[in-house]
């Protein structure tokens, strides 16, 4: 039993869910950030979410890393995060031992960010560099031989 989940209550009611106060909100935060990306295509507007609703006024989402960092910081955070996925997709089956296991955190954290990427932003940055950490560390670990003794 889970009261009040506000997930539980969108996927069960999505009709009401829509049309809710919070999505027309949210919807009307996308509209003005998109509005405001226009002002500031290349180069981004950093917190201007907070002169309009104030620090919770943003698009909960990689919409967020556009108006921030403008369209060559959204460029490289996509670049990096399409890499990762690509890195992982072609490797599945080469990681043994505790690589493996390195492997799968890389995995789950990898799955995790980029789900966060679609529909939050709260900790959208500390999970980047935490997965580009846990990346970093498994190409790290994959290079250096061992020493049987």
């Amino acid at each position: 039993y889970l009261p009040n989940n506000r997930v539980l209550d969108i996927i069960l009611n999505l009709d009401n869910a829509l049309n809710s106060g919070s999505e027309s909100i949210r919807w009307e935060i996308i509209n003005d950030t998109l509005n405001k990306i226009e002002d500031s295509i290349f180069f981004g507007n950093y917190g201007f979410y907070t002169q309009y609703g104030g620090p919770s006024y943003f698009p909960h989402n990689f919409i967020t890393v556009w108006i921030n960092y403008g369209f060559l910081g959204f460029v490289l955070f996509f670049t990096i995060v399409v890499y990762m996925w690509f890195f992982a997709i072609c490797n599945l089956k080469k990681f043994t031992g505790k690589c493996f296991v390195l492997f799968l955190v890389f995995m789950l954290v990898l799955i995790f960010f980029t789900i966060s990427i679609i529909v939050s932003k709260h900790h959208l940055y500390i999970m980047f560099g935490f997965t580009v950490g846990v990346y970093s560390q498994l190409k790290h670990e994959s290079r250096t031989p061992r020493i049987i003794q």
